[in-house]
């Protein structure tokens, strides 16, 4: 059992050291929403207005999406390349194992002019 609680992180074991915050960006332009919880190797998963982007570094629906940062560092920054309109929304970064998520972050992406 207590190897199970070292290895999984149960409980509040992990914490967040970078979470995401509120961020403007104009249509177009990348943009870095961060997240690290350091000694943490359980899965990983990204939310958008509370829906499941994926898990880990699989997000392989949305293709200008990446994650990014060093996965032993425990580093799983979520990198959108070219926003668009739709970026417009709510991210949440969450420890499955560990049950902890983020704080939510509003995403505003702006039209061109």
């Amino acid at each position: 059992m207590y190897m199970l609680k070292k290895t999984w992180f149960f409980g509040s074991s992990a914490v967040f050291t970078q979470q995401p915050t509120d961020l403007v960006v104009v249509a177009g332009q990348p943009v870095t929403l961060p997240c690290t919880i350091p000694g943490y190797h359980g899965m990983v998963l990204w939310l958008r207005d509370g829906m499941a982007l994926g898990v880990n570094r699989d997000l392989s629906g949305y293709p200008r999406y990446d994650i990014i940062g060093d996965h032993s560092k425990g580093e799983y920054h979520l990198l959108i390349q070219r926003t668009e309109i739709q970026d417009d929304a709510f991210f949440e970064c969450q420890a499955i194992q560990a049950a902890i998520r983020s704080r939510p972050a509003r995403l505003t992406v702006l039209g061109k002019s």
